[in-house]
């Protein structure tokens, strides 16, 4: 059998298989959180009725980029607030990890080195800003249950991000790029300092990795953040429950009211007031 060094002297292509088997067990529940809340800040998004699903895709990155820097919209209501290093990881960097090919260690040594170090505090943030989801659209649910005749007001507009920066312009405006054009300079200048650091970095080796990973699962804060997701998870299944049965109540065949027109506010109220109108 192929034999790869481990970080225990010598192991056989069952550490990477018992790994990878661990992350995605460890971390399901919270990958279910990610896709359950994800859902609901694309509902979020549309219900403005100023950004299509696809477009949501961005706003979802960048929304993740507001929350991991305390300055979304929501920031407030989960003091104190801990800044996040880095960029949201989907889940698919857990789930999809590669097959052993026997012969492509760099490959699975890169792969793993896309789980960071400070996952616990990733997860944490993510938890926190979902928890605070929850609040608000309870109240929504449980006004949904009696539907005002008039709409929430605010100030605010739903065609901005939570930083007050427009999302729906595309190419240029007043010589600042729109959010697609600078999302692609993002990516670009991001795919320009990776290329930099190529010519003189190292890749990590598979054993070293191994370890890494391993032992961050292994640890206490990693815990007490899954322990702490897992929670919130029953609460957002559950608040999608509740969801579905104001659905039901007032679908086609329920009473009907007349409403007044939604009049603005930020995409947390424009989802709100979509569930009074159920």
């Amino acid at each position: 059998m192929l034999e790869i060094k481990g970080y225990d002297g010598f192991a056989d292509l069952n550490s990477y298989n018992t790994l990878k088997s661990k992350v995605q067990t460890k971390l399901a529940n919270y990958c279910k959180l990610t896709d359950f809340a994800q859902k609901q800040m694309i509902t979020m998004y549309t219900s403005s009725g100023k950004g299509s699903e696809s477009d949501a895709v961005n706003y979802i990155q960048q929304m993740y980029r507001e929350i991991y820097a305390c300055r979304d919209d929501l920031a407030d209501s989960r003091a104190p607030c801990e800044v996040v290093s880095g960029d949201f990881i989907p889940c698919t960097t857990y789930t999809n990890l590669p097959n052993w090919s026997g012969s492509d260690e760099d490959s699975i040594a890169i792969a793993l080195s896309q789980i960071p170090n400070n996952l616990a505090n990733r997860i944490m943030a993510e938890s926190a800003y979902y928890k605070a989801i929850i609040q608000k659209l309870q109240v929504g649910i449980d006004a949904a249950k009696n539907p005002p005749s008039a709409p929430p007001d605010s100030p605010s507009t739903p065609a901005s991000s939570p930083s007050g920066k427009p999302w729906s312009v595309e190419g240029f405006y007043g010589g600042q790029c729109s959010p697609a054009a600078a999302q692609a300079r993002r990516e670009r200048m991001r795919l320009d300092a990776l290329a930099r650091d190529a010519e003189s970095c190292t890749i990590p080796s598979l054993d070293s990795e191994i370890a890494r990973v391993s032992a961050l699962l292994d640890s206490d804060a990693v815990n007490r953040a899954l322990s702490n997701s897992n929670g919130i998870l029953g609460q957002m299944i559950q608040l999608q429950a509740d969801i579905e049965a104001v659905k039901a109540k007032w679908g086609d065949d329920g009473p009907k009211k007349t409403y007044a027109q939604f009049k603005g506010g930020d995409r947390m109220q424009a989802f709100l007031f979509s569930l009074k109108q159920l």
